[in-house]
């Protein structure tokens, strides 16, 4: 068991506020995206792959695919843009579940079995 994307997780976190009274920023947007291939030992077969996952918000977009390959290797596509601006107050929670998730996802794990 391991998680493909072992190298650029994004794991930062948003500290729960209940009762936030001003608004935010995100001062810098960005843009991070990443194919992994891996090839798999003829031994091993993926028992389980997570699903694909998309995710759309005012903060942003987050995308991951998995696609398992007739040879036995894997690929694993990645894109997270990050989306810059001011935000109220309200929408803070919505930004935290949001980021909450990416993270959440970046760690998602395959589970290989010998053969």
């Amino acid at each position: 068991m391991f998680a493909l994307n072992a190298y650029n997780q994004y794991t930062g976190s948003v500290k729960r506020i209940r009762n936030r009274k001003n608004p935010f920023e995100i001062q810098r947007g960005f843009s991070d995206s990443d194919e992994i291939a891996i090839v798999l030992p003829h031994e091993f077969a993926v028992e389980f792959l997570p699903n694909n996952y998309e995710l759309k918000s005012k903060f942003g977009e987050y995308k991951t695919k998995y696609i398992k390959k007739e040879d036995g290797s894997l690929i694993y596509e990645r894109s997270l843009f990050i989306t810059k601006g001011m935000y109220s107050n309200t929408d803070y929670d919505e930004y935290r579940l949001f980021i909450e998730q990416v993270s959440r996802n970046d760690n998602a794990k395959i589970i290989l079995t010998k053969i």
